[in-house]
């Protein structure tokens, strides 16, 4: 694939002063960076993105804006892959000390048939919950399979996507933010029940409402349990600043 290709070669060729593993990592953090943006309108979200920007000269961050513009070309050509994690795999950029391997997007795909039951039992959306997200391979593969089943996953389907490494945090959010998936994507521990950062996509963010009986829900019955360590932000979401459209990002019908 030609778009694949270009995307390696410019990692290759920025990695030879930069180091591959960091261009990538900036590039999927800046990303995030500038598409949560469009939903936040931060200060703060703005001084991160210049952090990782600083380091490189003004055709090197032309080359990293080109990664993006690939990505959302490559899911424009393809919506039914994990175009980031296949990347990453291809670079060899993974932990293999923390175990950090991808799950083969046909795999994926395959789950997400068997989990997928061809209807919503009379609700207005399915609720999918990812809590090692990873590049968001499993959620691209389940919304995939209910485009294919006549059903709208941009409108039809709220995912919850959580990831312990912040790298596959913004991987998630990225892919997610361009192919119009309304998701909260979170960067935390699913087992130790912490939460460090998280990301409401464009999608969700234009549809907010449609979707905010889901997390009040999810509040009351938090209170209504033991304390735990969860920080109060993952399930009391403010209402996000920004009215994003979601439809510019939007890739399935």
């Amino acid at each position: 694939m030609k778009v694949a290709k270009e995307f390696n070669d410019i990692i290759e060729f920025l990695g030879r002063k930069h180091g591959r593993r960091t261009v990538f990592y900036d590039f999927c953090h800046m990303s995030a960076l500038a598409l949560a943006q469009q939903v936040y309108q931060s200060d703060e979200l703005e001084a991160k993105y210049m952090e990782h920007v600083k380091k490189y000269n003004t055709e090197e961050a032309n080359s990293i804006a080109r990664l993006l513009t690939l990505t959302h070309q490559a899911f424009y050509e393809n919506p039914s892959q994990d175009f980031l994690g296949e990347r990453f795999m291809e670079n060899d950029l993974t932990n293999a000390k923390t175990g950090q391997f991808f799950t083969p997007y046909f795999l994926s795909l395959m789950n997400a048939k068997m989990l997928f039951g061809g209807t919503l039992n009379g609700k207005d959306y399915v609720t999918v919950g990812e809590p090692a997200a990873g590049a968001g391979g499993m959620i691209i593969a389940f919304a995939n399979v209910m485009e294919e089943a006549g059903f709208k996953p941009t409108k039809q389907m709220l995912a919850i996507a959580t990831d312990i490494d912040s790298l596959c945090f913004s991987m998630c959010y990225v892919q997610l933010s361009l192919l119009g998936i309304p998701a909260l994507v979170q960067h935390g521990d699913t087992l130790r029940q912490e939460m460090w950062r998280e990301f409401v996509t464009p999608s969700l963010a234009e549809q907010f409402d449609t979707f905010a009986p889901y997390f009040l829900e999810q509040k009351e019955e938090k209170e209504t349990t033991e304390e735990t360590d969860i920080t109060e932000t993952v399930i009391v979401l403010d209402k996000p600043r920004g009215k994003a459209k979601a439809g510019q990002f939007g890739l399935f019908g």
